[in-house]
């Protein structure tokens, strides 16, 4: 009788597992499928290709080893919009399928599936957009020609280099942070190819040591890591535009996660959160690499649920985690160096080095933790020993955010809003409004982190209201607020990732031009919307 009773449970799991299967067998063969289209011919699905300087003609060493393995693949335009397209949103529609089953699938299958996307998208041609050569020019800019790539734009550099052919932002002082130049510095005495894959092993090392260290935080927290890490790690803005694409953000992403795990060590140490410690006897619901965390016995659908609700609802530490108020014991389980928190602000200041959108994060952590003083000291100590380093190496020039700002992409949320409100898009005003907006929610969000002594979920809802405030929006901003997200107790910060990525994912397909001017939506035949379009190309080619 029992046995009968439990037949529809175990019914219900195998079905879920095989929707799970099917869910990271489907992300990781529409990644293999776009990674080899673009890696076949010059074309949109790898922008550099279409430089004129390569005649139309993809150079081997920037498409891969997946070079010329689709010779069926359409010549047509039209076509490859529509093929792109439904495989980016066949892809989420995997991921949040993958989220959802996440409960019944072995641990170890969703890390193999992790590393198969890196190890794909690491092998790729530059997926959209172009910022990985303007990386390497501004690079060889300083290291080869020895002009500032801070006071100098790139059209006054030798035009015979190879990375400015490959280029775009010509007209453009550089707009990256100064840690992220001095290491492209490094790239260039490689070349442009060598240091293009350097480029590329580098971010995928940075990506996956980013999701080790999620893994770490959400341990520290008391909840199981491999939910965080798949609703990070398997994201398809993230690995499409993000890693495909070479972008920086994962530099800045592994400094700002190092941070976290810092601080919540330190908060574990003094026994302020719930930490997971190592019981002699394996909890029913922990983690295995080899098992499934599906529990046994008549009590698996409750516990399954409580692993979804985990991630879709309210987080719950893990049986066994060690209580707030248990110091001595997390003390034990959790020593660290006393600077750890100087540490953190130390890592803070460097990943703004990286990139400032980083900077809204400080206020936060420092007003949500509790020891204020050492994490002050350590973000002080840094930033002075990069100004330093910033000075001697670029004088008293900053990255060219100035510019930067003044650019607006069509398809970003205030540029709608104004185009809604019948401006044409964003006007100065707007987007004075919507920098307002961001200043008050830093304010507001630095006080809740104050009273509630919690920095993780006020940091998440900054991130959040900073991508919707944004201007210039591109996809892969969405794994700027996927690590908060992941880790926070509020299931609310989570699902606004989920929409904001769904929202990206419509708003970068390529076919959603052709689709809006069906609908009769053109944001840029409006007069602002073509002096938008005017700001930008002066700023390229």
């Amino acid at each position: 009788m029992p046995a009968v009773a439990r037949r529809p449970w175990r019914t219900n799991a195998w079905g879920m597992r095989a929707a799970g299967v099917f869910g990271l067998l489907l992300l990781i063969g529409l990644s293999i499928a776009i990674v080899i289209g673009a890696a076949e011919r010059a074309s949109f699905l790898a922008p550099p290709s279409l430089s004129p300087a390569l005649h139309g003609h993809i150079p081997a060493w920037m498409a891969g080893p997946l070079h010329h393995l689709w010779g069926s693949l359409s010549h047509n335009r039209g076509t490859l919009k529509w093929d792109f397209s439904l495989a980016v949103i066949g892809m989420y529609l995997a991921y949040l399928l993958v989220l959802l089953c996440v409960p019944f699938l072995r641990a170890r299958w969703l890390i193999a599936s992790i590393v198969v996307l890196h190890v794909v998208f690491f092998l790729a041609p530059p997926l959209p957009l172009t910022d990985v050569f303007n990386y390497l020019n501004y690079g060889r800019m300083g290291f080869i020609h020895h002009l500032n790539p801070y006071a100098t734009i790139p059209m006054l550099e030798p035009h015979s280099d190879p990375a400015f052919a490959v280029s775009n932002w010509h007209h453009l002082l550089s707009p990256y942070g100064q840690l992220f130049t001095l290491f492209t510095y490094l790239l260039a005495p490689l070349g442009v190819s060598a240091g293009f894959w350097v480029l590329k092993a580098s971010l995928a090392l940075a990506s996956l040591s980013a999701l080790l260290l999620v893994w770490r935080c959400a341990q520290l927290l008391g909840r199981d890591p491999v939910l965080p890490v798949a609703f990070v790690g398997l994201n398809p803005l993230v690995m499409v535009w993000g890693l495909g694409g070479d972008h920086n953000d994962f530099f800045m992403i592994l400094l700002m996660v190092f941070a976290f795990y810092l601080l919540l060590r330190v908060e574990a140490g003094r026994g302020t959160i719930g930490i997971r410690p190592r019981p002699a006897r394996r909890p029913a619901l922990a983690v295995s690499p080899g098992r499934s965390r599906i529990p046994s016995g008549g009590n698996g659908a409750n516990g399954a649920g409580a692993r979804i609700g985990e991630m879709f609802g309210r987080a719950r530490a893990l049986p066994g985690a060690v209580r707030r108020g248990d110091g001595r014991a997390a003390s034990a389980l959790t020593r660290w160096p006393p600077p750890a928190e100087a540490l953190a602000g130390a890592a803070l200041v460097s990943a703004i080095a990286i990139k400032a959108s980083a900077g809204l994060l400080l206020p936060i952590l420092f007003f949500g933790t509790r020891r204020r003083r050492p994490l002050l000291i350590g973000a002080l100590a840094g930033a002075v020993v990069l100004a330093l380093v910033s000075l001697i190496a670029f004088g008293p020039h900053l990255p060219n955010l100035s510019d930067q700002s003044k650019v607006v992409t069509n398809v970003g949320l205030p540029n709608l809003l104004g185009f809604a409100l019948g401006y044409g898009g964003v006007t100065t005003g707007l987007q004075s409004f919507f920098s307002g907006v961001l200043v008050l929610t830093v304010v507001a969000c630095s006080v809740w982190a104050y009273r509630a002594r919690d920095w993780l979920l006020p940091a998440g809802v900054a991130m959040l209201v900073l991508l919707m405030t944004l201007s210039w929006e591109l996809p892969w901003y969405v794994f700027w607020l996927l690590p908060l997200a992941a880790l926070a107790r509020r299931r609310f910060l989570r699902a606004a990732a989920l929409v904001m990525g769904a929202y990206l994912i419509l708003a970068w397909m390529p076919l959603v031009t052709d689709l809006l001017s069906g609908l009769k939506f053109r944001p840029t035949a409006t007069p602002l919307g073509e002096a938008h379009a005017r700001q930008s190309k002066k700023l390229l080619h």
